[in-house]
């Protein structure tokens, strides 16, 4: 908060600000302030205001796990394509190919097998439901409304 504060202090203390009117001042200080707190602020209160930790904050190993497992596991273990990326697109982005094995499932239950003791996963009811609607996953209390 000191940060945000000394930021705002300078950002007042400019001399271009000085031959706008007021009203174009205080606009211009409003929109620097939300730019400041959506860049600078928003992952610390991210999940300090729901209250719980994200799920990476509990287990940071959790994004390698979930890739390796439909990367190089799927082609490994399961005999199938593994991730690729986009023959059309420049970016590395990588996405399941369409020979890929690999279900949630699987990646659950390896992410379990090396997740901490007290680490629980939402995929556990969603994989072992059978598909139906997202009203009746509610009811059931497999997901909740966030």
């Amino acid at each position: 908060m000191d940060k945000f504060a000394t930021a705002m202090k300078h950002l007042e203390e400019k001399k271009e600000l000085d031959n706008l009117a007021p009203n174009e001042k205080r606009g211009f200080l409003r929109r620097q302030k939300e730019l400041l707190k959506e860049r600078e602020l928003r992952h610390h209160y991210k999940s300090n205001i729901s209250g719980r930790k994200l799920k990476v904050e509990e287990f940071p190993d959790i994004a390698a796990i979930i890739e390796y497992e439909f990367g190089d596991g799927d082609r490994l273990k399961r005999g199938g394509g593994g991730l690729e990326s986009h023959s059309k697109l420049e970016s590395d982005t990588l996405y399941r190919a369409a020979d890929n094995k690999t279900n949630m499932a699987d990646a659950r239950l390896a992410l379990m097998s090396l997740a901490p003791e007290d680490f629980s996963s939402a995929l556990v009811a969603v994989t072992t439901m059978p598909k139906t609607s997202g009203r009746a996953l509610m009811r059931h209390g497999a997901i909740t409304k966030v």
